[in-house]
């Protein structure tokens, strides 16, 4: 159950807890502000509405890694490496698309692709890079290249968490996950379907790198919303 978070606490506590989360605080976590403390460590407002404790997330997203029950009538998207063998006809189109990207990103960072075969969708193949958030300071070569690429949206439909580089939510040094690849993919088929949510299909999400619990609660999100798309996610990690 989501439980109403209140803040009512002394100015030396508030005081400690600018020192734990800094400049990012419980929103960067991606739970929603709850209070503002000023530099003398007086709380400045108080959000109330309804938010997750950080157990609460931590709990429901290791259910996720570790196998468990995700969320609750979702079957969980199946995630295994790729084969190099079976997977080489995808292999060849991950390849092809990759090479759109500006030299120095091919091999760096993330890289994601995509292909969807959905009965009411007017595109089956989709890419994205997890640094390139729009075609701005791109040469007018490099971005007709890339046309058609999936951007970070303006307004998400689908709740990301901040996570870091050991996959813990709000853990050290852990960042919103709203520009990973994988979402961007999501989000930009989840926007071309228009909500119509009686959609059947399958989709073959392929990322270079593990994808973190973020991107797996993500992908979650989106079969809930549309029960009839299974989506599969493949990994390379090398």
């Amino acid at each position: 159950d989501i439980k109403k978070v209140g803040v009512e606490i002394s100015d030396d506590i508030g005081d400690g807890l600018n020192k734990i989360f800094k400049n990012k605080g419980l929103e960067a976590a991606g739970i929603g502000p709850v209070a503002y403390f000023d530099d003398i460590g007086n709380i400045k407002k108080v959000d109330t509405s309804d938010i997750p404790t950080l157990n609460d997330i931590q709990n429901n997203y290791n259910k996720i890694v570790n196998g468990g029950e995700g969320i609750e009538g979702v079957s969980k998207a199946d995630v295994r490496l790729i084969d190099k063998i079976n997977d080489s006809k995808i292999l060849s189109k991950i390849d092809e698309m990759r090479n759109k990207l500006p030299s120095k990103l091919k091999k760096r960072f993330n890289f994601a692709y995509a292909q969807a075969d959905i009965d009411v969708l007017d595109k089956s193949e989709f890419f994205s890079h997890s640094k390139i958030q729009s075609l701005e300071d791109i040469s007018d070569e490099v971005a007709a290249r890339l046309d058609g690429i999936s951007f970070k949206p303006e307004n998400q439909q689908f709740k990301t968490l901040s996570i870091n580089k050991d996959n813990v939510v709000a853990g050290i040094n852990s960042w919103n996950r709203n520009v990973d690849t994988e979402f961007k993919i999501i989000e930009d088929i989840n926007r071309r379907l228009g909500n119509n949510v009686n959609a059947k299909g399958n989709i073959t999400l392929y990322t270079d790198l593990y994808p973190c619990l973020s991107c797996r609660y993500v992908v979650e999100q989106f079969m809930k919303k549309y029960p009839n798309i299974k989506v599969d996610i493949i990994y390379k990690l090398d």
